[in-house]
């Protein structure tokens, strides 16, 4: 995640007098972002005084602690005399809540904040795409730029190999129409042709490759954030036709991607992967070969996400998707494609185009089963004398103390918001369904891997406030990402 803090006195200048020191805020009650701030956050500095953004550093160490009195702040975080008798220290609340961090600098930079832009009065701002357009953030004078940086935002366009049997098994179609030296032209397949093979679920998600991300694989997992991707192919006639906008595509780690493989083995589907190559003439060999591509699988995305667009979808003379070839991300606010969303039909379906071949889930995705030995421990510690089980009666983690039942409903997806829409229904059926007897007042914890944002606090909170649900949000991170 990316923020800016705010201070209303000048910065040091100098490396050393940033680092080595706690920063803090004392809040009376958890503002944003007293549980959202992570570690490897890229946090940077506003001066109000100069009106500029004039450091960018990364979190490196934070403590979070509620205080009764303002000395056991002082007494935690050592705070020198010069500072507990600065002014914000003085007219900060006298109990409250703490949110201390130390920062390692990354560069001295200058960004000028626009005259129209209000500050958020409690001092911390998420720095998302339109804030970026806002402060003109590319004219920004720095020396170099983060990863994130470089990336852009969370919408994409990429081209996928053409593929003339809706990319369900290979074809050997682009061997006739890309060049001797591609890759699909060499071996006679390229790896997304199984893209939407739709019955290849694993608790929900499809596992599969799009050549584009494989190119910016470590900046993406490094990041840590879906992404939006809208696929376009190059028809034999080298017209640019749109084929689908896939919501919240993950980028797969190499234990995710290796996870992955060992389910696409053990299910026949790596080995109907290769007979199906060999069908066409390719050459079996090239796939999982590391020295083409570094894994067989690099993204998933939810069945439900895959929006698949008409087939006279083309883009039109004056679209810039024209001029694209390259398998690699394109940011989709310089591409400005024409057509990106799925369009309406007044007629009926012809039945058999939307028959599907699904066996529904047929193993546990394995994020989610390391985010339940996680929290599983987590709950070790933190209910000592509680009954603690998984899949009991479908539940992922459910909790029984003397005085209260607590249900655990997990989901791996990124983005918090598709982690509560996936898993509220299932954690209210657990709890209230007529078919579920519970001898105990019941609390509901819905489990993702990233902090909500500001948005999605604000949703839950009117889930719990408006509905009166006994809902929470809590925080497990399947992986130890660097």
């Amino acid at each position: 995640m990316e923020l800016i803090t705010s201070r209303n006195f000048l910065l040091p200048e100098r490396q050393g007098a940033i680092s080595g020191r706690w920063w803090y805020n004392l809040w009376f009650r958890k503002l944003w972002p007293y549980v959202e701030l992570s570690v490897g956050d890229t946090l940077f500095w506003y001066e109000s005084k100069t009106r500029k953004i004039v450091w960018r550093t990364e979190v490196n160490e934070i403590v979070r602690f509620p205080y009764t009195r303002k000395n056991e702040v002082t007494a935690k975080l050592r705070l020198p005399a010069r500072e507990t008798e600065s002014v914000y220290f003085k007219d900060t609340p006298k109990s409250g809540f703490c949110l201390a961090y130390k920062i390692k600098p990354i560069e001295r930079i200058t960004i000028s904040k626009p005259d129209a832009f209000r500050f958020p009065h409690q001092g911390w701002l998420k720095l998302t795409p339109a804030v970026r357009r806002s402060w003109r953030w590319r004219n920004a004078k720095a020396s170099q730029h983060s990863e994130n940086d470089r990336l852009g935002g969370s919408e994409k366009l990429t081209r996928i190999s053409f593929n003339s049997a809706g990319w369900q098994r290979p074809t050997g179609d682009a061997r006739k129409y890309e060049s001797v030296n591609t890759y699909n032209h060499k071996y006679g397949f390229g790896h997304e042709d199984w893209l939407f093979r739709s019955e290849w679920l694993i608790d929900g998600w499809r596992y599969a490759f799009i050549q584009g991300v494989n190119k910016s694989h470590s900046k993406l997992v490094n990041r840590g954030q879906a992404i939006d991707l809208t696929l376009f192919t190059i028809e034999p006639d080298k017209r640019r036709r749109y084929v689908a906008v896939i919501c919240a595509v993950e980028c797969l780690d190499d234990q995710e991607s290796q996870d992955a493989l060992a389910i696409f083995k053990e299910m026949g589907w790596y080995k109907t992967m290769r007979k199906e190559i060999k069908a066409v003439g390719g050459d079996d060999s090239a796939l999982g070969a590391t020295q083409f591509a570094k894994h067989v699988l690099n993204v998933r995305f939810r069945q439900e996400n895959l929006n698949l667009l008409r087939a006279d979808e083309f883009a039109r003379a004056d679209d810039p998707v024209v001029k694209l070839r390259r398998y690699q991300l394109y940011d989709l606010d310089r591409a400005k494609p024409h057509k990106t969303q799925r369009r309406g039909d007044h007629r009926l379906p012809r039945v058999r185009a939307w028959l599907r071949r699904g066996y529904g889930p047929v193993k546990c995705d394995p994020a989610h089963a390391r985010m339940q030995v996680k929290l599983m421990k987590e709950l070790k510690l933190e209910f000592p004398d509680a009954r603690i089980l998984r899949e009991n009666e479908f539940i992922d983690v459910s909790v029984r103390t003397k005085a209260e039942l607590i249900l655990f409903e997990i989901k791996s997806d990124l983005d918090p918001r598709s982690v509560i829409r996936h898993g509220l229904g299932q954690i209210l059926e657990y709890a209230y369904h007529p078919t579920r007897i519970h001898n105990l007042p019941a609390k509901l914890v819905i489990v993702g891997q990233r902090p909500l944002t500001v948005g999605d606090q604000e949703y839950l909170n009117r889930l719990t406030n408006q509905f009166a649900l006994p809902l929470s949000y809590r925080v497990i991170d399947s992986v130890q990402r660097q």
